[in-house]
């Protein structure tokens, strides 16, 4: 359990008795608001580990607090009259906590403030329950409590409970009663001030739906308007607390959707239509209007959200946002040249993202492609012709590599933090500068016939009929004969010798749908296959079923007979 903890500084005056009342509640009568005050909270059923402190100057003391107080003269009167210490008096209440007595300076001047200052947060601990009394505060002090209330809360993770002022002067002069004034609210501006302003210069959202969900907490909740509010206020904090958890994990799908967002537009309607105090009203529409562009189911929403991680200093969010939008929307964009399947949606993202991040260099070197690429030649050669892929490789290769240095922390590479900043939104706009024009479709060639090109030492005149049959759907087979590995090779002659022959089979390859047949020596089949598959192409193998029958005198004879072809490794 928090500790509960209540504060008051007790001034030099002389007090004369009354009631104090808030709503249903009349004190004992008495001199000390701080009596009446803690009544009100019900101090009488506080713990013993909970506290009360009593803030003292000297004069304070000596005319307010002392045991040996009995008297005192009436400054109105100018006669002595009894006059009961408030000491005395919370002696008298018997409370079951301890009350502490803390000597504070007059507060004179700037330092003394601090001192105060200090010795009040000193008597604090981490997580207290705050409740405070301004009645007798004087100067600056009812100030510096506010303050106060909110360093602890920081720096303690404390909370304010309590802020009231006892106000003798509007008392009712017939009943001898004076209100309580509760001054919580103004600790709910500040709290919305704060909450405003962590909104205007980052973003944050979550604080202020806190605050505002507390201002319904004390509704009384009489009308079914007011049940449906609170109810609203609790739904916005929820979808602002995953709407800014979206935009900081980065769900590009969940954004795109729009749904959290577009339900706090509907639920600050509602909130303006309530009896919210103006100056939550005023925030409520500040923040709608910084979400105003989010809309249901629109890939723009992505667009929206790149510009509120800028706009917030999100960098690392703007980056990855920025760089997977750009993705998301030429995937949509270029759709009708998709070649793959519809399951394969990764593998249109990766080919996309393959497109612009190649280095300009290797554009036109084909064996420089990853398999990715080489597996649709023609159309990456397509989208290499078009102009406005040039001009978006640029920029994309910009936010890549800065991307990838707050991927990497810094540690690999040695672009600077300030550089990386300074080309956010420069590359963001490049980008979607280019983005926002009409996007001319790559046109792809047709793709010429197939061929199988049987790369092992069984030329096709004499496959069995069944290899023959299997073979047509891979197209016209033509032999290359397998070359003589010797034993004697090592691992630089059987890659020398591997390279030699996938340069033979791409020039045989051109623009046709090229599947290898490889069959032969293991280490050089395994170096060729690799080369092969990351250019795109397909290499298959021979499955045979092996019979051995025992042909007299126990002669083994042994027959391979046909079942299928199999592809090497997976795609």
């Amino acid at each position: 359990m928090n500790r509960k903890v209540f504060i008051s500084v007790l001034g030099t005056g002389f007090y004369s008795s009354c009631s104090y009342v808030k709503g249903d509640f009349i004190s004992s009568e008495t001199r000390f608001v701080q009596q009446a005050t803690m009544e009100y909270v019900d101090v009488a059923h506080w713990g013993v580990d909970d506290a009360v402190f009593i803030l003292l100057t000297d004069g304070s003391r000596k005319n307010n607090w002392d045991m040996e107080i009995t008297s005192r003269k009436n400054f109105r009167t100018n006669e002595v009259e009894s006059y009961k210490s408030l000491q005395a008096v919370l002696k008298e209440m018997n409370l079951p906590c301890l009350v502490h007595d803390i000597s504070i300076p007059d507060g004179k001047n700037e330092e003394e403030m601090w001192q105060i200052f200090t010795k009040l947060f000193d008597v604090l601990d981490s997580g207290d329950e705050l409740y405070f009394d301004l009645t007798h505060s004087f100067r600056y002090l009812p100030m510096l409590i506010l303050v106060f209330g909110n360093y602890a809360k920081f720096l303690k993770d404390t909370t304010v409970k309590h802020i009231s002022y006892g106000n003798y002067e509007a008392r009712d002069l017939l009943m001898n009663q004076a209100p309580i004034i509760d001054l919580l609210p103004l600790v709910a501006l500040q709290e919305w001030t704060f909450a405003a302003a962590n909104f205007k210069n980052f973003g944050k959202m979550g604080d202020l739906t806190t605050s505002i969900v507390s201002v319904t907490n004390r509704w009384s909740i009489a009308t079914k308007q007011e049940r449906r509010v609170k109810e609203s206020i609790i739904n916005l904090k929820n979808n602002i607390n995953e709407f800014e958890k979206r935009i900081v994990t980065c769900r590009g799908r969940e954004l795109l959707k729009g749904d959290a967002v577009n339900a706090v537009k509907q639920h600050i309607d509602m909130a303006l239509d309530s009896s919210f105090p103006q100056p939550i009203k005023e925030i409520l529409r500040s923040l709608k209007d910084g979400i105003m562009q989010f809309s249901n189911e629109s890939i723009d929403n992505l667009r929206y959200a790149i510009n509120w991680c800028i706009k917030y200093n999100m960098v690392q969010q703007a980056y990855t946002l920025g760089q997977e939008s750009i993705i998301t929307i030429l995937c949509e964009r270029m759709k009708a040249v998709n070649p793959f399947a519809p399951t394969e949606e990764k593998e249109f993202r990766g080919y996309i993202a393959a497109i612009l991040g190649i280095n300009v260099k290797y554009v036109n070197d084909e064996k420089e492609w990853n398999i990715t690429l080489t597996r649709h030649h023609l159309l990456s050669r397509a989208f290499f012709s078009l102009e406005w892929v040039k001009q978006l490789r640029k920029p994309y290769g910009k936010m890549t590599t800065n991307r990838n240095q707050i991927n990497h922390a810094g540690f690999l590479g040695t672009v600077s933090a300030t550089l990386i900043i300074k080309q956010l939104q420069e590359t963001i706009e490049a980008c979607f500068s280019i983005l926002d024009q009409s996007l001319e479709m790559p046109t792809v060639p047709k793709m010429g016939e197939k061929l199988l090109i049987n790369l092992s030492n069984h030329p096709y005149a004499l496959w069995e009929q069944k290899q023959r049959d299997a073979a047509e759907v891979y197209g016209e087979c033509v032999d290359l004969p397998f070359p003589n590995i010797e034993p004697s090779y090592d691992e630089t002659e059987i890659e020398r010798l591997a390279k030699e022959y996938f340069d033979k089979i791409q020039k045989m390859r051109g623009d046709r749908q090229l599947t290898v047949h490889v069959m032969g020596e293991f280490t050089f089949s395994c170096s060729l296959i690799e080369k092969l598959r990351k250019n795109g192409i397909e290499c298959i193998a021979s499955c045979a079923e092996r019979q051995v029958e025992i042909v007299g005198n126990s002669i083994k004879q042994v027959v391979f007979n046909f079942e299928r072809f199999r592809e090497y490794g997976c795609k």
